[in-house]
């Protein structure tokens, strides 16, 4: 019978360059991602990197705040913000929040590449345009968001801007899904808020009885 001799695993262990305390040189106490430790591993120990994030972030509040504003208003940045929203919105808890939440039903890729095609179809319909057009209103959109106003105490950003981008469900009784995506502008989006299409034939049926009894009594 071959005896097996039972071995011991050593654990190495890291000082934090910060605090200089002694830690085990494990993904516990430090993060990944150290290039020059031969461990893997960053100098400083989770507790006083994260002291280490927020003091920076409060030294550079403004600078941050102001990189921040100026990306996001960039065609990438006011689109890369709206359409996470769909997918940060669609992960609340719907015991915390009064809106219900509508969980998405299509990917992130996708919603890119019907975006892709409605700039392909508008521009056929409007030559002389880019695409960026409303489907509803066939206006161009904008992509403007205020500078914020996070820890400058209560304020208002101030009304919408109803020219900015917005994506849009069709029908409001389903969810964000591949057949019922509408690139929209946000006043179109804001104006159709939760009108089911059954409500906008019912008000359109009532529109025409009333314009056709009008001309009639002409």
């Amino acid at each position: 019978m071959t005896n097996v001799v039972p071995f011991k695993v050593i654990t190495a262990n890291k000082t934090c360059t910060k605090c200089k305390e002694n830690f085990a040189a494990t993904s516990k106490y430090f993060w990944k991602g150290g290039k020059k430790n031969k461990l893997g591993l960053s100098s400083l120990c989770i507790p006083c990197d994260r002291l280490r994030g927020r003091v920076y972030k409060y030294k550079n509040a403004t600078t941050l705040r102001n990189s921040g504003n100026k990306y996001i208003n960039t065609e990438v940045g006011y689109q890369h913000d709206i359409i996470n929203g769909i997918f940060s919105r669609g992960r609340k808890d719907p015991s915390k929040t009064k809106r219900f939440v509508w969980v998405p039903e299509i990917t992130k890729e996708k919603i890119y590449e019907l975006l892709q095609l409605h700039y392909i179809k508008m521009k056929k319909k409007f030559p002389d345009s880019n695409g960026r057009l409303c489907e509803y209103c066939n206006e161009p959109w904008t992509y403007i968001r205020k500078l914020g106003t996070r820890n400058q105490g209560k304020q208002k950003r101030g009304a919408s801007i109803e020219t900015n981008f917005s994506v849009d469900r069709l029908d409001t009784t389903y969810t964000y899904q591949e057949d019922n995506l509408v690139f929209c502008c946000s006043g179109c989006n804001n104006r159709k808020n939760q009108v089911r299409i059954e409500d906008m034939v019912n008000i359109m049926n009532v529109w025409m009885e009333r314009n056709k009894y009008d001309k009639k009594n002409k």
